[in-house]
């Protein structure tokens, strides 16, 4: 699958077959920005629920697996940048991955780490909880994050950061010895700050 690019938002689509996850990303931002995403496609393989590892665990949750990519963003002018991640919200702290079948929800979480700007490091910090800052945070439902350099918003030609996609479920949803087909879909969107 290739990335493909769109006007509006930076997207992220989850398609499966039976028992394999795959997630299409494509994506673009403000007129004077342009986004790409070092994955084209994440496949965290077939997942036969009797050979999950239970011990790794997720927020209480069964790890279904991860996928890491390189987000990057080149600007023409410096801009501000603010970034969100939009999917379907499962119990207000994560993204929803539905198991298909009826049985029942898993969890999408979005990381992002090791962030860079115009070839310094940076730190990212969320919009609503200024307490929540560092090289590395959690995408989440109701914020978005903001780049600080030396500790204040500043406009960047150029952003770079690791994303981290892991799936993970309720260890119940695995017990049943049948295929799962996991769906799920989202978009980051990177928009100007004032």
């Amino acid at each position: 699958m290739a990335i493909e690019c769109v006007t509006s938002a930076y997207a992220l689509a989850a398609r499966a077959l039976t028992a394999m996850l795959g997630l299409l990303l494509a994506g673009a931002a403000s007129a004077s920005c342009e986004l790409s995403l070092g994955m084209a496609e994440a496949d965290l393989g077939r997942i036969v629920p009797a050979e999950v590892n239970p011990q790794h665990r997720v927020s209480g949750d069964v790890s279904l697996g991860r996928q890491m990519g390189t987000l990057n963003i080149i600007c023409s002018v410096p801009t501000r940048l603010e970034l969100h991640f939009r999917a379907p919200v499962v119990d207000g702290r994560g993204y929803r991955v539905d198991l298909g079948g009826g049985s029942g929800e898993a969890r999408l979480g979005v990381m992002l780490s090791h962030a860079s700007a115009d070839g310094r490091p940076v730190s990212l910090a969320s919009l609503h909880h200024p307490e929540r800052q560092g090289n590395a945070l959690a995408m989440t439902p109701d914020d978005g994050l903001r780049l600080l350099v030396d500790g204040t918003d500043a406009a960047v030609r150029s952003f770079s950061a690791q994303v981290e996609i892991e799936v993970s479920a309720p260890a119940s949803a695995l017990r049943a010895n049948v295929d799962l087909r996991l769906q799920g879909q989202g978009h980051f969107e990177a928009v100007e700050r004032p």
